[in-house]
């Protein structure tokens, strides 16, 4: 296992928990710094790519895998209008960081697996599958990008639903305003 994965990992990882543990508003910081945190390390990681055959269904797979991964770690996470401060809250306990522990130890295992423990049997299925080496890092790197931006697509839309059942607005990047009854 590379250094680079096990920190990518591990990035992914500290921005999930420390954004999202406790009761927290949700508004444009909470949405847009994961993503300006994958744009900003991605490229330090990323090597190449397959854009067809084996190679590229592959790394769409790992995507896959990863935006379920994301959406599977935030069903603990609850959300909650309050209406003395017109906003979006959402409250996440030991069961999410336990998801999120279970999840990256997962992908850190997976990857120290793939090359110190089933390295030569992954080397010949790959071999045989016309998958490359760059591949399967995208691929791997895909499926973090994806963990990270489906956990930021449930925190927005279920905190846009969680408004507009409030019967509030549900633009969710301004201080809510109680919509007015006629």
């Amino acid at each position: 296992m590379t250094i680079g994965i096990l920190l990518l990992n591990l990035i992914v990882f500290a921005v999930a928990i420390e954004s999202d543990i406790g009761r927290r508003k949700i508004g444009p910081f909470r949405v847009f710094r994961p993503l300006v945190t994958g744009l900003v390390i991605v490229p330090f990681f990323f090597e190449g790519m397959s854009f067809s055959g084996n190679g590229l269904l592959f790394e769409i797979g790992a995507a896959l895998v990863g935006a379920a991964l994301g959406f599977v770690a935030l069903t603990p996470m609850k959300f909650e209008y309050d209406v003395s401060a017109h906003r979006v809250y959402s409250r996440a306990g030991l069961v999410y960081v336990g998801g999120w522990v279970l999840i990256t130890g997962a992908k850190i295992f997976f990857s120290y697996g793939s090359t110190d423990i089933w390295g030569r049997q992954l080397f010949t299925w790959m071999t045989a599958n016309d998958i490359s080496i760059d591949a399967f890092r995208a691929a791997f790197i895909f499926l973090n990008v994806a963990t990270m931006l489906a956990r930021v697509g449930s925190i927005y839309f279920r905190g846009s639903a969680t408004a507009k059942a409030a019967g509030a607005s549900h633009h969710i990047f301004k201080k809510i305003k109680q919509t007015q009854s006629a």
